[in-house]
């Protein structure tokens, strides 16, 4: 009898710990593809905010969902906002920077708003060309710049 129990309680515990991961992968997916809205503002501007931990974007094909979003709302600018970053690693900042290279590429223009200390000397510790790169302290400016050109 003691060896039933031992036997239930063991596939319970089995079967709950997979139910369990199941659920928390489930969750991430949706964290992931929810993660990295760009929202349109205009018809050629849109806007990236990344909120929260950055380094919870390495995992999500960051890169990929932003040009996909990007090129499928036809926008010709892009505004990523990093004031809701409270910090950024060097790698997730160096992948940062590959993506507005790669959105050049696709003639989307990048303007990034709420960079703080730590991230500007990160890029620039990573060597990474800013001079050609749009910047604002506050997202309410670039919007106003670049709504009213």
């Amino acid at each position: 009898m003691n060896e039933a129990f031992d036997r239930m309680i063991e596939l319970f515990t089995l079967y709950y710990g997979q139910v369990s991961e199941a659920q928390s992968q489930a969750q991430k997916m949706l964290i992931s593809e929810l993660s990295t809205p760009v929202i349109s503002i205009s018809d050629t501007v849109g806007v990236l905010p990344l909120i929260g931990q950055v380094d919870d974007y390495k995992n999500s094909d960051f890169a990929k969902k932003v040009m996909l979003q990007a090129k499928e709302l036809n926008l010709s600018c892009l505004i990523i906002d990093l004031s809701g970053a409270p910090s950024i690693d060097t790698m997730m900042t160096n992948e940062l920077f590959q993506v507005i290279k790669m959105l050049d590429l696709l003639g989307i223009d990048t303007t990034i708003t709420g960079i703080r200390p730590e991230i500007a000397l990160t890029a620039v510790q990573l060597g990474i060309d800013m001079s050609k790169l749009k910047t604002y302290g506050k997202l309410k400016d670039a919007v106003n710049k670049l709504l009213h050109k």
